[in-house]
């Protein structure tokens, strides 16, 4: 199962800082059911510092000449910069969007596993950013949120992600099989009472509000298989491929 977000319905956390500076990469599955009209904007996730104000990340859906993406950095010292993918987003699909944040020039967004906006205004990571929305901006409270739209396998990671482990997870590979070691958030959201996080930092998620449970994206659980020994499928950065576990 997945969860259904609608306006009040969200889920996030306060105060924990899971990343610290760059690099960072994150993302989570999305589906958009009605898509915003007349220019407006839906958060898709957003990365805050809840006190400060003016500073975040933040990925979202956008009304502009067709459904689109946006990769947002901001703060108080270097301003509001974003790009606006060229590419559109289909209403009632699931899509893996990850964000890779490498240093403080260079941002990219992927949608499915390809690249579609790059955002190189400088943006210095700020000490104290601690709040995720997801489905909503996290800044202020549940706003700006995901009116009508499914989310789930959302993830952090304190690495710069390879554009091959993006695909991998594009392709239905479970977060937490790529770059476990560096995998600092992972929120399946298997139901709407599901808040647990299964990176090693543990940290819980807020529910605002009452979503509802749908069905779960294309995304493969971990296999595990009673009769070792036995091997995985993996790339030459090890990441893995083919989420299933090969007797040898």
């Amino acid at each position: 199962m997945a969860v259904h977000i609608t306006d009040g319905n969200t889920y996030g956390f306060d105060d924990s800082a899971i990343v610290t500076a760059y690099p960072f990469s994150w993302g989570t599955w999305f589906k958009v059911i009605t898509a915003p009209t007349s220019s407006a904007t839906e958060v898709i996730l957003q990365y805050a510092d809840n006190s400060l104000g003016d500073t975040y990340y933040r990925i979202d859906i956008v009304d502009s000449s067709g459904l689109k993406m946006n990769i947002i950095t901001r703060n108080v010292a270097d301003g509001n910069n974003f790009t606006t993918s060229a590419a559109t987003v289909s209403t009632a699909v699931w899509h893996s969007c990850i964000a890779v944040h490498r240093d403080a020039t260079d941002h990219e967004l992927y949608l499915d596993g390809t690249s579609i906006a790059t955002q190189t205004v400088s943006t210095g990571f700020t000490a104290g950013i601690d709040s995720l929305g997801i489905g909503h901006e996290s800044e202020s409270g549940p706003t700006i949120p995901l009116e009508d739209g499914d989310i789930c396998e959302t993830a952090m990671w304190d690495v710069e992600l390879t554009e091959n482990e993006i695909t991998s997870i594009a392709n239905g590979v479970s977060a937490n099989m790529i770059r476990p070691a560096s995998l600092v958030g992972y929120w399946p959201l298997y139901n709407n009472n599901h808040l647990s996080d299964f990176s090693p930092n543990n940290t819980v998620l807020t529910k605002t509000g009452t979503p509802t449970s749908v069905d779960h994206a294309p995304v493969g659980r971990q296999v595990h298989m009673p009769h070792p020994p036995q091997r995985r499928v993996r790339s030459t950065d090890d990441a893995l491929i083919f989420d299933k576990v090969i007797p040898v």
